[in-house]
């Protein structure tokens, strides 16, 4: 079965400090997959948070499913716009790579989100919903990552509960 984290941590100084140890334990050759189930709040400095998520780097060499959702609080931010966020992220880094004059055309050099760096990425509702989808992305040999909030990991614990 595959190994899931449900962890709290919700800033900049915490999830780059999990998002490092996600990375460590992807280097190590033991699982074949991430997937990170995240919700964050509206208040959160979410600009600051999407530069730290696996992935993303060039040296990150292992395949990462993302799944967005809005955990059950008014704080909430929209898991679409979380997506709608991070893609605009990804669009953004891509040109900054596409953009260093190797003479590679961009096509070369920067194709599509998912074969850039092996990144997914899809907004499910609700957490039920996304929990379910984490799940079934996994394979017996992927680390599944759940956090952002709080809000979130209490949403989890739910269904986890329910799913018993």
């Amino acid at each position: 079965a595959s190994e899931v984290i449900a962890d709290i941590g919700h800033n900049p100084p915490a999830l780059r400090l999990n998002f490092a140890q996600l990375r460590a334990m992807m280097a190590s050759g033991a699982y074949d997959r991430l997937v990170i189930l995240y919700g964050i709040m509206a208040d959160k400095a979410l600009d600051d948070i999407l530069p730290l998520f696996p992935g993303l780097d060039p040296a990150d060499c292992f395949e990462v499913r993302y799944i967005f959702t809005t955990p059950s609080t008014a704080r909430a931010l929209p898991g679409e716009e979380i997506l709608a966020r991070f893609d605009r992220f990804l669009r953004s880094a891509r040109n900054d790579r596409c953009s260093n004059g190797s003479g590679m055309t961009e096509s070369d050099r920067c194709p599509s989100r998912s074969g850039m760096t092996n990144v997914s990425a899809e907004a499910v509702e609700p957490v039920a919903d996304a929990v379910r989808a984490a799940l079934a992305a996994a394979t017996p040999r992927s680390l599944v990552y759940m956090g952002g909030s709080t809000f979130l990991v209490a949403d989890v614990l739910r269904v986890a509960n329910d799913l018993e």
